[in-house]
């Protein structure tokens, strides 16, 4: 891979390598241009650098402070977004999880069909890191999800940030005959029925000639991921795929779940080493998850405050009865 000639933006600087071709994989009489012309990322990861032209977010330390992973599909197997739009099913899984160094990703499997085609595009092992952001620890050079002949990244790259929640920021990536950027246009949009959306648009362009081949938006709702995907150019592929299906659990099992802010008679947050809960109810069940759902100390409120001690540089989930507060300690 040549990297030779990249322009580097911005204040955080990422690299993500080439993913090959999947549509190789297709019967090739029956291969549909629209496949053959997916946004670019679906194929393609050569992340070069994000810039943020912004205010900087408020801090998840905050405890109420949305983060990219409340706009990507919650990380459970079984979870799926399935869209339709231009004749086609596209659909987006986890079809399970492998360890990459010790550490828990989800294979999201990406595949798309109608009655004259159908087959797997593309296969990455993805995860959410400590802050939030959406990284990418691997991925498949073969269509069979195997991880034992999947590329692993030498470290984990970002895939979907938190600078996604920025309007203006961007991210630009590049192969050898493509250069590509994804700019958040707005985090307010409409997609269908869902409101106050991030709204990316990847622009992709021929590096000889400058000529743009590709521009689509893609929409991400709050606590299900991405519902709309919009083609913008060229003309004779301007078409809409539209959210039809989806099951989006949260780790904890609690069904589309939807993080809480404070709005409420008893206050989560975090103090020096531990998470605190504040004015629950008497005899209120206290659950501490992972991100990943598993359940790590269960309690019962006894008193105005109730202190959790638990590992730093973390992030957590806190059910109390039925509602769930996102923190990092």
């Amino acid at each position: 891979m040549n990297l030779s000639g990249i322009r580097k933006e911005g204040t955080i600087t990422l690299i993500l390598l080439y993913l090959p071709d999947y549509i190789n994989i297709l019967n090739q009489k029956k291969m549909n241009t629209h496949i053959k012309l997916k946004s670019f990322l679906a194929t393609f990861f050569l992340l070069l650098s994000f810039g943020i032209n912004a205010q900087t977010m408020l801090s998840e330390k905050e405890g109420t402070s949305p983060t990219a992973s409340d706009y990507y599909l919650p990380f459970r197997v079984g979870n799926y977004i399935k869209l339709y739009g231009w004749n086609r099913n596209t659909k987006y899984s986890y079809v399970k999880t492998d360890k990459i160094n010790g550490v828990t990703y989800f294979l999201e499997q990406g595949e798309e069909w109608n009655d004259q085609f159908s087959g797997i595009f593309r296969n990455m092992w993805l995860r959410e890191d400590e802050e939030g952001n959406i990284v990418i620890g691997a991925y498949g050079t073969k269509n069979d999800g195997d991880i034992n002949s999947a590329v692993i990244l030498p470290t984990p790259s970002k895939y979907f940030p938190n600078s996604y929640l920025t309007v203006n920021s961007y991210a630009t990536y590049s192969n050898q005959d493509e250069v590509g950027t994804d700019s958040v246009i707005s985090t307010t949009a409409t997609a269908g029925a869902y409101t106050n959306c991030i709204q990316v648009r990847s622009t992709n362009k021929y590096i000889s000639s400058g000529a743009i081949r590709l521009i689509e938006d893609n929409y991400y709702a709050y606590n299900i991921g991405l519902v709309m995907q919009k083609r913008i150019f060229p003309a004779s592929q301007v078409h809409t795929n539209y959210i039809v299906e989806y099951v989006a659990n949260s780790p904890t099992g609690i069904n589309n779940l939807r993080l809480v802010d404070n709005a409420f008679n008893f206050k989560v947050y975090t103090e020096q080493d531990a998470i605190v809960v504040a004015n629950a109810n008497y005899g209120d069940k206290i659950s501490v998850y992972t991100p990943l759902g598993t359940l790590l100390q269960t309690m019962i409120a006894t008193n105005n405050e109730t202190r959790i001690i638990v590992p730093g540089n973390q992030i957590y989930l806190i059910k109390i009865a039925d509602k769930v507060f996102k923190v990092a300690l």
